[in-house]
């Protein structure tokens, strides 16, 4: 998947906690953060700004877009000891008995990331779990062995020097090496994600597909590839890598003059994200754990939540005119018309779930981008609210079908009912959508077809893990109609009934 980087620019890094040795119930004690009020108050004026910057060298453009091109074969290769391991699962236990999530970044020794025929090597990589229902205990460590598969973040720019994670081993910097290390990126990236095919998509690119057709209608969402993934010389099988949602992405993806603005990562914490006074909004501390539907991801230092505060005040009270000054009337109608056929039951419309919400500096405006878009395309393998992985869901529908209830998300209630603000536009754009290429199967068959030639021979991991049916890590084009709660529909399947229920529905 490739996207070419339209503007040049040197990533300014987002801090977070870095990860480390043991940690006692009494140092999380000592970092426990001030919860933000819920109750919708009136903005304040931040009393001042972060700088941002992005340059990016020539050669750093060139890897980007080459990791991330459908005509390049990749493969992530992770040397990391046991002790490093062990306390990933030490940390995973720990957290996770206080209702929260590690943010610790463990060492690894060297990772290796082989774009075609040219590897970049990189020693002491952070590493951590990633994910929410993909969390499991999955390193045993009497036996030093890796009993499952989990979804993990690589850090290129840790420094691994805050003594309450590392204690007698956090690092102790010259000055010089820390900024040199605090600067390190990937391909102008400071993080990858990397996720392995828990939802068994037999063609392994769905949500690769995804994301090209949510870019091609001018939606921003990451960059992601398939990856052939080795850990200390296991072979994992294929899995899926990318680019994580950030300070960068955004600098990478919009004009300078929105640089600089509050990014939330949008999701059911406790309660659903869905724009009412009942959400609750700040920076998350999950050593504190302190969890919020709208975690900031930028300006941490710097922001009063007034973006967040402002948008949700005019959701539930202001005018129309206030709403078409607080949101991206055509960006959100687009951003609709595309997840409609993206069909993701886990979405901002359908579970009040998985996006981002972003604020454009020179407009202060908010435009919405799609995240974990794994049960997207008829993948319905364990989550199969409406019985037909979302073809038969009308795309008027006034129902938040993965919750199972009427829609209470404002925005979906004021701009793309039938009566709302941007609805004509959320109209236009799906006809638009409907007679493009991307529902065309022809057009999702080469896609496959370019992926299959790469990597079928390399799908099926060398050892046997506890959660995974290796069975079932295969490349294919199969699937059923009605899922019996671990099956997925067939892509072909999928576009024919999701484009028959839209034109059922005119």
């Amino acid at each position: 998947m490739k996207k070419n980087i339209k503007l040049i620019a040197l990533g300014m890094a987002i801090v977070f906690s870095l990860c480390g040795c043991g940690i006692t119930a009494e140092t999380i004690g000592e970092t426990s953060a001030t919860k933000v009020t819920q109750a919708i108050e009136e903005p304040t004026t931040a009393v001042k700004e972060e700088k941002y910057e992005f340059t990016p060298t020539a050669e750093e453009i060139e890897i980007y877009n080459s990791f991330f091109s459908t005509d390049s074969n990749i493969s992530i290769k992770i040397d990391i000891c046991d002790e490093e391991l062990a306390r990933i699962q030490n940390d995973y236990e720990f957290y996770d008995s206080m209702g929260s999530k590690s943010p610790i970044y463990r060492r690894a020794d060297k990772v290796t990331i082989t774009i075609n025929d040219k590897s970049y090597e990189y020693e002491d990589v952070g590493i951590r779990m990633k994910g929410n229902l993909s969390r499991t205990d999955f390193y045993d460590i009497q036996n030093n062995e890796i009993t499952d598969f989990i979804h993990y973040r690589l850090s290129f720019n840790q420094t691994f020097d805050d003594p309450k994670y590392y204690g007698d081993e956090a690092i102790e910097w010259e000055k010089s090496e820390r900024k040199a290390r605090k600067n390190r990126t990937f391909a102008s990236l400071e993080d990858l994600e990397i996720k392995w095919n828990r939802n068994y998509d037999n063609t392994y690119v769905r949500e690769l597909y995804a994301h090209e057709l949510y870019q091609a209608f001018g939606i921003l969402s990451a960059n992601m590839n398939l990856s052939t993934y080795d850990m200390n010389g296991i072979n994992m099988g294929v899995w899926h890598v990318f680019e994580p949602i950030d300070d960068i992405f955004i600098m990478r993806n919009l004009p300078e003059e929105d640089w600089g603005g509050d990014l939330y990562k949008a999701g059911w914490t406790h309660e659903p994200a869905n724009y009412t006074s009942q959400v609750t909004y700040g920076v998350t501390d999950k050593d504190a754990g302190d969890m919020y539907n709208y975690s900031l991801k930028t300006n941490k230092k710097t922001s009063d939540f007034s973006s967040i505060k402002k948008l949700i005040s005019v959701l539930a009270r202001g005018t129309d005119e206030e709403l078409a000054q607080a949101v991206d009337l055509d960006y959100f109608a687009m951003y609709s018309a595309t997840c409609y056929f993206v069909g993701n039951p886990d979405d901002m419309r359908n579970n009040y779930n998985n996006h981002y919400v972003y604020f454009l500096k020179s407009s202060e405006k908010a435009i919405f981008i799609p995240y974990d878009v794994d049960r997207c395309l008829g993948l319905s393998c364990g989550y199969n609210p409406s019985g037909k992985a979302m073809t038969n869901v009308s795309p008027y529908s006034e129902m938040a079908v993965g919750n199972q209830s009427d829609q209470s998300n404002p925005l979906i209630r004021r701009l793309i009912f039938k009566s709302g603000l941007a609805f004509d536009k959320y109209d236009e754009y799906l006809s638009d959508i409907v007679q493009s290429e991307w529902v065309s199967y022809d057009k999702f068959i080469t896609y496959y077809n370019n992926y299959l030639e790469k990597y079928e021979d390399k799908v099926k991991p060398s050892a046997e893990f506890n959660n995974v049916d290796s069975s079932r890590l295969d490349f294919n084009l199969n699937g059923v109609i009605i899922s019996d709660g671990d099956k997925n529909m067939s892509m072909e399947d999928y576009l024919r009934l999701i484009v028959k229920t839209y034109k059922e529905c005119q």
